[in-house]
């Protein structure tokens, strides 16, 4: 399959949404010509990602190997190496991702679709399904390193293994989730310690949950999950990504990132787990940033975006399979807004606002969008330092007030309750 190549001067600059402070741009590098099919399995790690019936590099788009049923192919944490299996015939073979050579013949394991190695590359992971037992092999020697019967489980198939079974960086930890065969009203989520033996993390998802969404941080023990709930101080339920340390058995930072109504549909951790890229539920398939090292959402969005599969200090991959270049830091010159907003109040808002603006502003134009940059209010700014704009006819969200003169611009973020 043939890729669509793009030098960085011959690029089309896609233009993002404003947000409080910053203009996001994306840079498209290259993308496959032709749709491969949804990613069933990836490694980070190694920027490699099995989609379809092809094993594809994320550094530059090109296919590495390509499959077809029932053949299948299974990645490796490193992405140094990737397995071949063959459920019909019960075989599974190792090759090297970079020469794509035959290195061994292993013995056929039923590894999961979404399940890779750890962090060793040699562990991998089986459900016995019938005991509720997970199974950790080492793929070189099929060796059983541990087996685990999950608690306060029957000896008879009541329980599945869905989602994205997953290991931690170091491979210590292993997430996944278990739900009913019968009556899935619940799933439920944990997360097992490999050295302790025991389940050290347990959330119970209701069934009518948009999604439970949640990553492995890439250089610690920490979770990162989404979780619709009140906490401590809150007047009501909101929604949150909340991080748990696996090593300290506790959550150790919470960020609100929306309403009750907008649950995370899914988000990807940065690979130096320095930025977290997340969607809310209705939110016309937006995409914002979390800024992890300062404790803050970041200053820019982008609308509209598939879902990330990988992002690192250059930029991100998307499904499709489309790479783009983006500058973190990317934004307005602060140094030319010299009209501040001194005051804007209420906010969060029921129904209107009021603005005490520079005179700077005076006679410019005021625009309120909605988060994925679409115009929904606009007029003249009144040559009155006390600015007063009825937004009642919204209804319930986040929207941004961009007030320009031409030549200065302020984009402040206004919630309406």
């Amino acid at each position: 399959m043939k890729q669509k190549m793009f030098t960085l001067f011959a690029v089309a600059i896609l233009f993002a949404a404003t947000t409080a402070d910053s203009f996001a741009q994306l840079t498209k590098i290259w993308e496959t010509e032709n749709y491969p099919g949804n990613v069933s399995s990836l490694s980070p790690k190694g920027k490699l990602a099995h989609a379809g019936s092809h094993v594809i590099d994320l550094n530059n788009g090109n296919i590495i190997d390509t499959r077809y049923s029932p053949e299948s192919f299974r990645l490796t944490y490193s992405g140094d190496r990737y397995f071949v299996s063959n459920r019909q015939e019960k075989t599974m073979k190792v090759y090297d991702r970079y020469t794509k050579e035959f290195i061994q013949d292993v013995k056929y394991i039923p590894i999961l679709n979404k399940t890779i190695t750890a962090s060793d590359d040699s562990t991998v992971f089986v459900f016995e399904s019938v005991t509720h037992t997970l199974q950790f092999w080492n793929v070189y020697t099929n060796e059983l390193k541990d087996s685990y019967k999950i608690p306060n489980t029957p000896d008879i198939p009541t329980y599945s293994i869905s989602g994205d079974p997953a290991f931690s960086h170091d491979g210590r930890y292993f997430g996944f989730t278990m739900i009913p065969n019968n009556t899935p009203s619940e799933h439920y989520f944990m997360v097992y310690d490999r050295v302790a033996r025991e389940i050290i993390f347990f959330q119970t998802i209701p069934i009518s949950q948009y999604s439970f969404v949640y990553s492995f941080m890439h250089t610690t023990n920490q979770i990162a999950y989404g979780e619709v709930i009140k906490l401590e101080g809150d007047i009501k339920t909101y929604s949150y990504i909340r991080i748990f340390d696996l090593d300290k058995r506790e959550n150790v930072r919470n960020v609100r990132v929306g309403e009750e109504n907008k649950e995370i549909g899914n988000f990807t951790i940065r690979n130096d787990d320095k930025f977290i890229l997340y969607k809310l539920k209705n939110t016309n398939n937006t995409l914002s940033f979390y800024n992890l090292e300062q404790n803050k959402v970041s200053d820019f969005i982008i609308s509209p975006m598939n879902s990330v599969l990988i992002a690192d200090d250059n930029g991100f991959v998307v499904q499709g399979i489309i790479a783009f270049q983006f500058d973190w830091t990317v934004g307005v010159n602060n140094t030319n807004l010299i009209g501040e907003v001194a005051i804007l109040y209420p906010n969060p808002t029921t129904n209107s606002i009021n603005l005490e603006i520079s005179e700077v502003y005076f006679n410019g134009i005021w625009e309120i969008t909605d988060l994925t940059g679409t115009k929904l209010l606009k007029g003249i700014i009144q040559p009155s330092p006390n600015f007063h704009l009825d937004i009642s006819n919204l209804p319930s969200a986040t929207y941004y007030l961009r007030l320009t003169n031409g030549k200065e611009i302020k984009v402040e973020k206004v919630v309406k309750w």
